[in-house]
């Protein structure tokens, strides 16, 4: 089963109610995802505004979740991708999706550069609404 790469726009709307949130959730049943190992981070700063009870949320979601690791030759990859005004994180994102290869069935983000960049590189996007 091919996965789905989701980056950090994504998770976020797992966790926090956003109109698109239970579209996302029904897109992702029964898919396989993975993401950077760099979401850890994002999405905890991203969800503290919100309580600490979203941020336990957070850390239970990311405790199960599948992670590309962070090794320098994916980080050499993500300084090559995209366009060159693509934001250093959503680079890093673009390359731990297409280090997936044929087991990536597309690139969740509700980011419209990185979607823009994915789609640039011939791969699926999808923004769940």
């Amino acid at each position: 089963m091919r996965r789905a790469y989701l980056d950090s726009s994504a998770f976020v709307t797992l966790i926090v109610n956003e109109p698109e949130s239970r579209a996302l959730r029904s897109w992702l049943r029964g898919r396989r995802w993975t993401s950077a190992a760099l979401l850890r981070s994002e999405v905890l700063r991203a969800v503290r505004p919100h309580g600490q009870r979203t941020v336990d949320v957070a850390r239970r979601m990311i405790a199960r979740a599948e992670f590309v690791r962070l090794s320098p030759a994916l980080l050499d990859l993500s300084a090559m991708l995209g366009p060159p005004e693509l934001r250093t994180l959503d680079a890093i994102h673009l390359a731990a999706a297409r280090v997936l290869g044929d087991e990536l069935g597309a690139v969740v983000t509700y980011d419209r550069h990185l979607g823009d960049a994915a789609r640039s590189l011939k791969m699926r996007v999808a923004a769940p609404r």
